[in-house]
């Protein structure tokens, strides 16, 4: 284990300010506060390691790696050309995003447990108004352009049921496109039920009806849908482990409209969290520094994910590469 200071980073096994650390904790146990924090961090003699290897190519001399080694390559990756830092984050983001949220926002308002990443939004509902109207254009037809979608990072629901968020994380200020701000605004104005009911489209067409069956599970769970033919068994036996001939007969999904969320909140995630064109739009806008200072009351994940969120604040590829050491 790698113990960490708020400030200034890892404290490493034989370094002086670990030396101080260990004698801090001793004291602590002589005290009588000892607890399952006061466990002994072993010295680098008493670790194992890995086989040698050549700089440069080596990703870690710990074995097994650390939590520690797995944010050290995100943190080194990130400044190589076609890296996506983003999508690396999802489950860290994941694991706080209702503290980040409730913190940030400032809001009294709950949030279920419920999240779901890479939400999608049907492009015939978000451009042609309403779900009916794009059905009687023609979006909801037959066709190798029809039941497209575009996708939100994460949709998080209020407790009680009366909001809904739409999260957008971002961890390159440069990636925030105005082409990305011109369908969240369309999805902020669109009923929710029709986004609903644009799901469920996707659904009937997709080659993936497995996959949205699960999405649509998880909506049911918290009533925003209702699915029919579920109590009797009969579209799960038709879907898992495969799709069975007559699944179109047996799919039969409406959205709980008396349950759908009447307001929707957009919400970036950037390292700065100052974007103009962001306020222009009307969506909230959080920084690192402030899901930092969420995180990192959580403790244990929480403050390794907060010491790196506060370095992530500096674009990347403007450190000197010498800086990074080839094997943490």
């Amino acid at each position: 284990m790698v113990r960490r200071d708020a400030q200034r980073g890892p404290l490493h096994p034989g370094s002086a300010a670990e030396s101080r650390g260990r004698g801090k904790a001793a004291a602590h146990c002589r005290a009588g506060g000892c607890g399952p924090e006061c466990a002994p961090i072993p010295s680098t003699r008493d670790r194992p390691c890995a086989a040698p290897t050549a700089e440069g190519n080596g990703m870690t001399d710990r074995n097994p790696p650390a939590l520690e080694d797995v944010f050290r390559t995100l943190d080194r990756w990130r400044h190589l050309p076609a890296y996506r830092l983003e999508p690396n984050l999802a489950p860290f983001f994941g694991l706080f995003l209702c503290d980040i949220l409730r913190e940030c926002l400032e809001t009294k308002l709950g949030t279920r447990p419920i999240i779901i990443p890479e939400f999608p939004l049907h492009k015939g509902v978000l451009f042609k108004k309403t779900c009916t109207e794009a059905d009687e254009r023609g979006a909801f037809g037959e066709g190798d352009d029809n039941h497209l979608s575009v996708n939100v990072d994460y949709i998080v629901f209020s407790q009680p049921l009366d909001k809904v968020y739409l999260v957008e994380l971002k961890t390159d200020m440069a990636s925030v496109r105005d082409k990305q701000i011109k369908y969240l605004k369309k999805a902020r104005e669109a009923d929710f039920d029709d986004l609903l009911k644009g799901l469920i489209k996707i659904c009937e067409t997709t080659a993936y009806k497995q996959k949205y069956i699960h999405l649509l599970h998880h909506l049911e769970s918290i009533k925003l849908v209702t699915p029919l033919n579920i109590e009797d068994g009969k579209l799960y036996e038709k879907t898992f482990p495969k799709i069975e001939r007559g699944w179109t007969k047996v799919f039969q999904c409406n959205p709980n409209l008396e349950n759908s969320p009447l307001e929707k909140d957009v919400v970036y995630i950037t390292p700065t969290g100052n974007t103009d064109k962001l306020k222009e739009a009307g969506f909230h806008e959080i920084g690192f520094e402030c899901v930092a200072e969420t995180v990192w009351k959580r403790g244990g994940i929480g403050r390794e994910f907060a010491y790196y969120l506060r370095k992530w604040i500096e674009p990347a590829g403007v450190a000197d590469p010498r800086k990074f050491r080839a094997v943490p």
